[in-house]
């Protein structure tokens, strides 16, 4: 299986944040003296519905996926215990179930529920819907085993079915017989079970140790608490007091103190911000000078460097640096020149400037900071930006994006290849695609690439980046770190992962993260 050699993921958008845990629930440098890992979230939990949410940090203490990717970037065994394409063109995927497993209900993981729970999930909207195929059938083969037949190849279905895209996390025949229950409880083959008399729906996610999981030595903790708290300040004072031990998401601005004061950063390549042009129809965004012009316009090490304070790379391609994709000979291709800008706008007609209409959303732009740093550097050419700042939940956002009143949308995306980037935000049902605009080279290279074997794959995906990049269909401007802040009396965590979470539990004890 393809995967980036430096940050892949989900999208996801995935969506949306990072979640660790560690802790003993005691103060940087303390001894573990209790089994609770408790960790501050940093967003509203919507549910805990796996087909419904774009936040694997509250499902994947509940849900174990089929396949589990691990912080460098490796696919290993969980639920699936091997796999294979079974055919040249990559259409059929065929994968077989570890055996004695059973679901929170207590019934059987079988060929069958895994069916059943494939068929929820691409019934039901939600954000990971473009990230895992074209499906077409699912087939029971037996008892154990089961194939997903793809409408065209799909290079990437292991990774569609890891932690971080929703639908590798089975759900069990109770929970699918009342969907409802999911939003606050679960059903699933997970180290830990919710605990809903301890629960409080959007405050406090208490779970408890499964007795019945079938591995027992790769659950490390008694209990896990998820705590809900979106205010910066109230999640970073929740960690010095001791009230939890793992910060989600830590503004930059408060970074300094926090290693000051001798707490882990846990700082890992994570998304990739860019400004999408989602407009390409009509109207000044229809002119590829203009697009391109954009793009010299944007002062990216400033933004690295002022905005980001250092915990972030500029970006100037569709492929981060490091992802399948990634062609270091367009390097530079967009190198700031703010005069050439200007000049390049005059040429394509539009020498008084024009407007953007952008939408950016708060729980990828806390305040839509970043927007208006980028409304302030176009402004230097003549650029107006009408930014509006979506502060509400993921649904919100959607909604917004399908009114067509925005041309031009600022957005995090999962560091993951760009056959995964492209298909799930920039084309067909992608989210990004709110204009529902169709490109055949586009497509002609997408399934180039799904179609080129291993050693070619990767020439075939730049092909998609240099597209995309050349032809501008928006600005990439950083790839963010995500940073979070853990005490140090832990076991187990790396500090640098591949991939764009950091996730607590794994398929065994040395994947998990211990008192």
């Amino acid at each position: 299986m393809r995967s980036s050699i430096k940050a892949t993921a989900a999208l996801c958008v995935a969506v949306l944040s990072t979640v660790a845990g560690c802790g003993t629930g005691h103060r940087s440098g303390s001894a573990a003296t209790t089994t609770t890992l408790r960790v501050g979230m940093n967003a509203a939990v919507q549910t805990l519905d796996p087909a419904k949410s774009g936040q694997p940090p509250v499902l994947v203490f509940i849900y174990d996926p089929l396949i589990y990717k691990t912080s460098d970037g490796r696919y290993q065994p969980d639920l699936a215990t091997s796999w294979k394409y079974t055919d040249s063109t990559r259409r059929s995927f065929q994968f077989a179930l570890r055996s004695g497993v059973t679901f929170a209900d207590g019934s059987a993981l079988t060929a069958d529920a895994v069916k059943k729970s494939f068929e929820y999930f691409l019934a039901t909207p939600n954000p990971n819907l473009s990230e895992v195929g074209a499906i077409d059938t699912v087939q029971v083969v037996d008892e154990h085993t089961v194939q997903i037949n793809y409408k065209s190849a799909f290079p990437d279905a292991v990774q569609s079915l890891s932690q971080y895209y929703g639908m590798g996390m089975v759900i069990g025949p109770k929970g699918l017989a009342n969907p409802a229950s999911l939003a606050t409880s679960a059903d699933g083959v997970g180290q830990y079970t919710v605990d809903s008399g301890a629960t409080v729906a959007n405050s406090l996610y208490t779970y408890n140790a499964n007795a019945k999981y079938w591995n027992p030595a790769a659950v490390r903790y008694k209990q896990v608490q998820v705590k809900v708290l979106p205010d910066n300040n109230a999640r970073m004072a929740a960690l010095r007091s001791g009230q939890i031990d793992l910060a989600v998401q830590v503004p930059l601005s408060q970074l300094g103190a926090a290693t000051a004061t001798g707490y882990t950063v846990i700082k890992s390549p994570s998304t990739w911000m860019v400004l999408f042009f989602a407009n390409r129809l009509k109207g000044p965004l229809a002119n590829p000078q203009v697009r391109q012009a954009l793009n010299y316009a944007i002062d990216r090490d400033a933004v690295v460097k002022d905005f980001y304070q250092g915990f972030a790379e500029s970006q100037d391609q569709f492929s981060p640096a490091g992802t399948v994709g990634y062609a270091p000979d367009l390097a530079a291709t967009y190198s700031f020149d703010a005069a050439k800008a200007k000049s390049m706008l005059a040429a394509a007609g539009y020498p008084n400037g024009l407007t953007l209409h952008v939408l950016t959303a708060s729980v990828t732009d806390p305040g839509g900071l970043l927007g208006q740093t980028v409304k302030s550097q176009l402004a230097s050419i003549g650029v107006t930006v009408d930014l509006t700042v979506e502060s509400g939940n993921f649904s919100q956002f959607g909604a917004d994006l399908s009114g067509g009143k925005f041309d031009t949308i600022l957005w995090n995306l999962f560091s993951a290849d760009i056959y995964a980037a492209v298909n799930g935000n920039f084309v067909g049902t992608g989210l990004l695609n709110s204009y529902k605009i169709s490109d055949s080279t586009v497509d002609g290279l997408l399934q180039q690439a799904a179609s080129a074997s291993d050693d070619q794959y990767g020439a075939a995906s730049a092909k998609v980046n240099a597209y995309l990049t050349q032809n501008a269909w928006g600005v990439p401007i950083a790839t963010r770190y995500n940073t979070d802040v853990a005490i140090t009396a832990i076991k187990g965590v790396n500090t640098n992962p591949v991939t764009p979470t950091v996730d607590p539990v794994g398929p065994d004890a040395g994947l998990s993260w211990a008192p």
